[in-house]
């Protein structure tokens, strides 16, 4: 929460988006500011860079990414990893059937999280992703 809040404040403001390199290439992902929920990417294409999954029941959305779940409280700023709660500087929500997540979860859990794969540069609103660990393969000279 403290890492989202110091990255708005070097900004001074969220920035217009992100950007989610991966091994696969780079996706821009545009962020919305939405009024008492903060700066938000929608779940759909940020999922769709990172090669995660999503679903909701209303009050619960669940996300995973490789192998890792993670659950947001809809409209609170918490959400859940391995069983524990974390605190966020916004929440995720839905407006108009979409699934916001707080950006936050890009600069801040993620790398916190899986900082083995994620690494978030707040300067360029950047975040690069070295791809689960089972995607590069190794070969052998013949």
């Amino acid at each position: 929460m403290i890492g989202a809040l110091l990255f708005l404040a070097a900004l001074g403001s969220a920035p217009a988006d992100v950007v989610i390199a991966t091994p696969a290439g780079e996706r821009r992902i545009p962020v919305t500011m939405e009024p008492g929920a903060g700066p938000l990417v929608p779940a759909g294409a940020t999922l769709s860079a990172l090669r995660g999954t999503s679903a909701s029941d209303g009050i619960w959305a669940d996300i995973t990414v490789g192998s890792a779940p993670f659950r947001f409280l809809l409209g609170a700023p918490v959400y859940s990893f391995s069983g524990e709660l974390f605190g966020m500087a916004s929440t995720a929500l839905v407006r108009r059937d979409t699934l916001f997540l707080p950006l936050a979860f890009l600069s801040t859990a993620l790398p916190r999280h899986l900082g083995t794969r994620f690494r978030w540069d707040p300067k360029t609103a950047r975040l690069t992703d070295a791809g689960p660990a089972d995607s590069r393969l190794a070969t052998r000279d013949a």
